[in-house]
């Protein structure tokens, strides 16, 4: 996300006015469905239920603190803090969706974000419903850049323009895309391959009529958020898995050990440490056990044809090197 983009957090709110206007485009049954998927907090989702008579309004919003302002505003319809992507939303559901995405590439490159939340909306509108798309004026339209968020809006809707806002409206260089969604889909060519109309507001003429819906038959959150996924991480209880194990300590032999015993244990090196014999100062003991080679033992044979064979023998023997030391300093070495 662009400097300016993080400085606001993706949030670039529509006027009340702006929403006021638009919803005298719209004509609405007695009872019909309203989302917003990405609702701030709550003000343009609250200022569009007002002017339509919406009878369920629901909202999505990511960021917590506005979540909260979201659902003071709003009711209990508004799910925060929760991602539109991960929410569980029963497909072709409202009548009517008011959709204002960040304004912002998709991270790591890519298509817009913008062109995201049009993808997904689309599925939970009905057939027949209406979309109203706020998304920056320089993303839609007969430039090859906006090709695909142009197209894709074009093939699922129709009576499809592009309403410029006043500008003392739209501080963002925004506009709003308006359309009936199709049925089905519809060849990009076979429409004419050509971007919606632009028309200021107070020139537009048609009217978008609002399709009468219940209320969806799942709205549920779904994943965790990022702030939420962080604090489930640090409450796990795996994280003990990466904790260092607790020290044994070594447990005594049942009867004390003879000298026999205690030569086996330096030979192994399993008794390198402090020695405390009784009635002697303690000292520390290290022992060594090494491979030494004995001297070569050569024997000659002959066999019954005369013929001499030499053997050499050599063999190698364990050394146990053992060395002390006492308080004083003083190391004495046995082998």
């Amino acid at each position: 996300m662009r400097l300016e983009g993080q400085k606001r957090g993706g949030f670039y709110p529509f006027s009340n006015a702006g929403v006021q206007e638009v919803a005298k485009l719209l004509l609405t049954p007695d009872e019909f469905s309203l989302l917003d998927p990405c609702c701030g907090e709550g003000e343009a989702l609250h200022t569009l239920a007002a002017e339509t008579g919406a009878a369920h309004v629901y909202g999505i919003e990511l960021e917590d603190q506005r979540a909260v302002k979201a659902q003071s505003l709003c009711g209990d319809g508004v799910m925060g803090p929760a991602s539109f992507f991960d929410a569980v939303i029963s497909r072709d559901s409202f009548g009517l969706a008011w959709v204002n995405p960040p304004f912002d590439d998709e991270a790591g490159g890519g298509q817009r974000v913008e062109l995201n939340f049009l993808v997904r909306a689309t599925d939970r509108i009905a057939p027949g419903g209406v979309i109203c798309f706020v998304i920056p004026e320089t993303q839609i339209g007969g430039h090859w850049r906006c090709r695909e968020l142009t197209q894709y809006f074009v093939e699922r809707y129709e009576n499809g323009v592009v309403v410029l806002p006043r500008e003392e409206h739209r501080p963002f260089r925004e506009v709003v895309c308006i359309g009936t969604k199709r049925k089905r889909p519809v060849d990009w060519i076979k429409v004419g391959g050509a971007a919606p109309p632009q028309q200021r507001i107070g020139d537009v003429t048609h009217r978008w009529v609002v399709p009468k819906t219940g209320a969806p038959r799942r709205f549920e959150k779904g994943g965790y958020t990022e702030k939420e996924l962080i604090e489930a991480v640090s409450r796990s209880p795996h994280w003990r898995l990466t904790q260092e194990p607790q020290q044994i300590p070594p447990a005594r032999p049942p009867l004390p050990i003879s000298k026999g015993h205690i030569a086996l244990l330096l030979a192994s090196g399993e008794c390198d440490g402090v020695v405390r014999p009784e009635g002697e100062e303690p000292h520390l003991v290290k022992g060594t056990a090494m491979k030494v080679k004995k001297e070569p033992e050569v024997t000659v044979e002959e066999d019954d044809q005369g013929r001499v064979k030499t053997i050499t023998t050599v063999k190698e023997e364990i050394k146990l090197v053992i060395r002390a030391v006492t308080q004083s300093g003083e190391i004495r070495t046995f082998e």
